[in-house]
């Protein structure tokens, strides 16, 4: 649901207080009529030896639809392979989403496939540029012999080949058909109708209302309660009315255990987020520095916002600081609602960018302090979304994203500031633990006024421009660097590591949309990939493991031959010998 809503997010027509809508509904029949468009598909399954729903066999038919209305469409060219309508249906891993797009790689259009239990989807559009009414749908098989033929992984609901795509069914039956067949579009008026209608064909038994509501709410309640955002599921609204009362029936639904325990205190804390009124505390930030934010912890500003914490108030913090781009500046905010965590609870710690949850984007120890943070200002939404990985699930800072920022002017301090935020104003609000305070033995012992303590007692009073500033903590530097290249990727030493010779350890996949995908054998295998590697002695490379020692600075390990229409996700660390040689 998360992928679903931020496509039709992407396809919002811009118009002033239009919604984006979006309908999703469970549908199941035992006519022939639905029959007929997957029957094919099925008997590809059948002979490929893939499972086939038991369901089917019973003459029944289960699918799901999600819809979104008043959008642009599915548009770009049909003729045209790297369009944007192919490269939604054929090119994985590549995306004409621009940097506003809350999606860009393309890796969100996989999960449709992975919620049919028989790997398909069913799509139908109409275009608000031109009116034209389109039909298209893929389902993923198994390559092998069939008949006089070898077909491949996918199979596309089309004419027939044409070049480097296919010819789409052009005939109004063909797609007012599948339109009916499949209940899409129904009490819209065509007229003024525009949008993408997907078909998910058998979804898997753990799909449900509750479950697709709750995530809605978990992962795009700001959009919601501001109503720029309106779903329904089934005949159920999601709505700003009707959110506190779902987010209290489907908590067993969430993903966040402390919203699962209190989705009242989480509902309130989203309302306080996209308030209007001023905020309670405005730190203006004059470089966009993390560390900048720590100077106001003794602030007079600071006081009165811990009274108001004490008193179990929420309170409104906005965070403003210059974005710069090109040697222009742009003043930007980020705003968070603050409040004490009850006792026995876990804290909230959530970040949200124009509405849509990034979950990694957290503090290393969110306790004490709900936090809710929002980005909702423009350039930085735009900076920020420059700087999300696969699945937008946190802020990242690897070789391509600062390409990325280089190429449009931006540095690299912002993301680290909004990354730090979580975490720094919990800081902001906690005693400053890196300062003694001897004063919390008074009580059991009778400390004797030594020369020493006296000297210190001096040394505390001193200007803060006499004190000695603490050595700075050395950065961390990685010793490989990973650049993209065409079929492949290229792993080379970084000439600012110094520790050399040392040794990696190397383990690809082919990204899936996960946190952390899987490999199969059928995917590749790095034995028989062309490896061209200097610098280093290659001790290993099997599956899709990779282990070289001796690296030097001079290291260059180029690896080519994979599937140019996926993208890798390679994972890279040091090793020590004696784990070298255990792996080996």
């Amino acid at each position: 649901m998360r992928e679903a809503i931020q496509n039709s997010l992407d396809a919002r027509l811009g118009l002033e207080g239009e919604p984006v809508r979006v309908r999703i509904a469970f549908h199941e029949s035992s006519d022939d009529v639905q029959r007929s468009w997957l029957a094919s598909a099925m008997a590809y399954r059948e002979e490929a030896g893939l499972p086939i729903p038991q369901e089917w066999q019973q003459g029944i038919v289960r699918w799901m639809t999600v819809e979104d209305f008043s959008s642009t469409g599915l548009v770009g060219a049909v003729d045209t392979r790297t369009g944007d309508f192919w490269n939604y249906w054929l090119n994985f891993g590549l995306s004409n989403k621009g940097k506003s797009s809350r999606g860009g790689r393309g890796i969100g259009r996989v999960t449709f496939l992975i919620a049919s239990t028989m790997n398909s989807v069913l799509g139908w559009t109409r275009r608000r540029d031109d009116g034209v009414e389109l039909a298209c749908g893929m389902a993923v098989l198994r390559a092998g012999q069939y008949g006089e033929h070898f077909r491949s992984t996918h199979a596309y609901l089309a004419a027939e080949p044409q070049g480097s795509v296919y010819r789409l069914h052009d005939s109004n039956d063909f797609k007012r058909g599948l339109r009916d067949a499949f209940r899409l579009r129904s009490g819209v008026d065509e007229a003024d109708d525009s949008g993408l209608s997907l078909v998910i064909p058998y979804p898997h038994e753990g799909l449900s209302e509750d479950g697709i509501m709750a995530s809605i709410v978990e992962h795009f309640g700001p959009a919601v309660l501001e109503g720029t955002l309106e779903v329904s599921v089934g005949e159920e609204p999601v709505d700003n009315e009707s959110l506190p009362s779902i987010a209290k029936h489907c908590s067993d639904h969430f993903s966040e255990p402390p919203v699962k325990a209190d989705p009242n205190r989480y509902v309130s804390l989203l309302r306080e987020a996209i308030a209007t009124r001023p905020a309670d505390l405005v730190l203006q930030l004059q470089r966009a520095f993390k560390e900048e934010v720590l100077t106001f912890r003794d602030s007079e500003e600071i006081t009165a916002v811990l009274a108001l914490l004490d008193e179990d108030r929420q309170v409104t913090v906005d965070i403003r600081f210059p974005l710069q781009q090109n040697g222009q500046q742009t003043e930007t905010r980020v705003r968070a609602v603050i409040a004490r965590t009850p006792r026995t609870r876990s804290s909230i710690d959530m970040f949200f960018r124009d509405g849509m949850y990034l979950p990694d984007v957290v503090a290393r120890t969110p306790h004490g302090f709900d936090t809710i943070l929002t980005v909702d200002d423009p350039p930085l939404s735009d900076y920020l979304n420059l700087c999300e990985g696969k699945a937008h699930l946190s802020l990242l800072e690897t070789n391509e994203v600062k390409e990325k920022l280089r190429d449009r002017g931006y540095r690299i301090s912002e993301k680290r500031l909004v990354a730090g935020l979580p975490e720094m104003l919990r800081q902001l609000f906690l005693p400053d633990a890196s300062k003694p305070d001897a004063s919390i033995l008074s009580a059991f012992f009778s400390v004797p006024k030594t020369e020493a303590s006296k000297q210190a007692r001096r040394d505390k009073t001193k200007p803060e421009s006499e004190s000695t500033d603490p050595e700075p903590i050395k950065k961390r530097i990685q010793a490989f660097e990973v650049d993209e290249i065409d079929e492949g990727l290229r792993v080379r030493g970084n000439k600012e590591f110094d520790d050399w010779p040392t040794s990696l350890q190397l383990v690809l996949a082919y990204a899936d949309g996960s946190r952390k995908p899987k490999w199969s054998r059928h995917d590749f295998s790095l034995d028989k990939l062309n490896v061209d590697a200097t610098g280093c002695s290659v001790l290993s490379r099997k599956g899709n493991q990779l282990v070289a020692t001796d690296c030097t600075a001079e290291l260059s390990i180029q690896i080519t031959g994979f599937d140019v229409n996926r993208e890798l996700d390679a994972r890279l660390r040091r090793v020590r010998v004696k784990e070298v040689a255990t792996d080996a």
